[in-house]
């Protein structure tokens, strides 16, 4: 099992080691073919028939038995969208027999290690049955090698029965500067300027100096640290910066690139504020279901459905809201088939972003206690977090009170305001 915090790269880690993998799995196989050829050239040369029938026999057996040990065949799998639920070793099956075919060739289906990437995002309804399946199945000795992920609040490597647990840790100063080279420098490439090591010290100094490489400070995650170095915004307002980073690269795609739509025709630009409140929707929709994009035609619908209420009269389609959002990278598409944000902090951004609306505050009350929409409802403090807010606040709070009744599982009214008050003074 590996755990990370949101953004910690923990999708980076497994596709690294699925590639190192692969590059190991690949040698090993050509020099074993170049071995078998020439000794099959061999065997022809001297045209023993007798020789040629128990070398391939020996071929045969040496595959069988030996190909376990050697270096596994990886398949990364994202399990958000890969698992629809049932019965996990027919899952396991229907997966080889589509990466590696139904027939298998001698001993390939014994030397898979899976990579099965972000547990915590399956859909919430399916997720029991994937964690119960899988513990079963890896009492199995049929069973293949396995690394999970998942975020570090939602550890379940003991409901799995895994013991050895791997965290992802922060960048170290080291590894910040190292970040910034690659990210600061590819940022001063497209405005033309020039990143060098004096730049990379000052910037290193600007997060220190704004105690964002505190320990735990979010310049030392991974993904936090791209929004700022792409924002150029240094602050420990996680909503700020997400509201800042979305909008840069939506801004991208409508004023710098507009000659870019002429690729598709039919695609309208759509202008950034409506475009912000219909991917708000999307996430929110996405959410309030506890799942992590939407998959199959069903889902594909439900999203269509959502964008469509919320462009309502206007002149724009679902197609020109989620062309426009693949563009900027912050949506993923695949026809009738998957509509999902790029990362599940962003999904969270954007169903935080739908509920700053002060109409909304009734429903946040709800799901104070659920730690599913934790990280949206940090998000949603630095959002109204801004000038004038805490008043704002204070009264949206004041009109719901007589709805924030202690429910099962929510906190009252006054111990939500108490957990929010310190959020909004920082």
């Amino acid at each position: 099992m590996v755990l990370g915090e949101p953004g910690a790269r923990k999708t980076t880690a497994l596709e690294a080691l699925t590639y190192r993998f692969a590059r190991k799995a690949y040698s090993g196989n050509l020099y074993w073919g170049i071995f078998i050829v020439g000794w099959l050239l061999m065997m022809i040369i001297f045209a023993d028939p007798v020789a040629i029938l128990f070398f391939a026999m020996a071929i045969f057996f040496i595959e069988s038995i030996m190909g376990k040990v050697r270096t596994p065949v990886p398949l990364f799998l994202e399990a958000r969208s890969e698992y629809a639920g049932g019965k996990v070793e027919d899952w396991y099956t229907m997966i080889l027999q589509k990466r590696l075919g139904k027939r298998r060739l001698f001993g390939s289906y014994n030397r898979i290690v899976l990579l099965v990437d972000g547990i915590n995002e399956i859909q919430a309804t399916l997720y029991g049955a994937f964690i119960e399946g899988w513990r079963a199945f890896l009492r199995n000795q049929r069973s293949p090698g396995v690394i999970f992920s998942s975020r570090q609040g939602e550890d379940p490597a003991s409901p799995l029965g895994l013991e050895d647990t791997f965290t992802i840790c922060d960048l170290n100063d080291a590894g910040v500067a190292d970040f910034l080279q690659v990210y600061g420098r590819e940022k001063a490439d497209r405005e033309n300027n020039e990143y060098n090591h004096l730049q990379i010290q000052r910037d290193l100094a600007e997060l220190k100096s704004k105690g964002l490489l505190d320990e735990n400070g979010i310049g030392r995650n991974p993904y936090w640290l791209k929004m700022i170095t792409e924002s150029g915004l240094y602050t420990r307002n996680r909503g700020t910066l997400f509201h800042r980073f979305a909008e840069k690269l939506l801004r991208r795609e409508i004023e710098e690139k507009p000659e870019e739509r002429k690729r598709k025709p039919n695609w309208q630009i759509v202008p950034l504020e409506i475009e912000m409140e219909t991917l708000a929707a999307l996430a929110l929709a996405m959410h309030k279901e506890k799942r992590i994009g939407f998959s199959d035609e069903e889902g594909w619908n439900k999203a269509n459905v959502t964008l469509r209420k919320t462009l309502e009269d206007s002149r724009y389609l679902p197609d020109d809201v989620l062309n426009e959002a693949e563009a900027a990278t912050l949506v993923r598409t695949r026809y009738k088939e998957r509509v999902e944000f790029v990362h599940q902090l962003v999904q969270e951004f954007f169903a935080a972003y739908a509920l700053r609306h002060e109409t909304k505050w009734g429903e946040i009350l709800t799901h104070s206690e659920d730690y599913w929409w934790w990280q949206t409802l940090f998000l949603l403090a630095g959002l109204v977090n801004t000038d004038d807010s805490s008043e704002k606040y204070s009264d949206s709070c004041y009109k719901h009170s007589e709805t924030a009744r202690t429910n099962k599982g929510c906190l009252q009214y006054s111990d939500f305001c108490a957990l929010w008050k310190p959020l909004l003074r920082n």
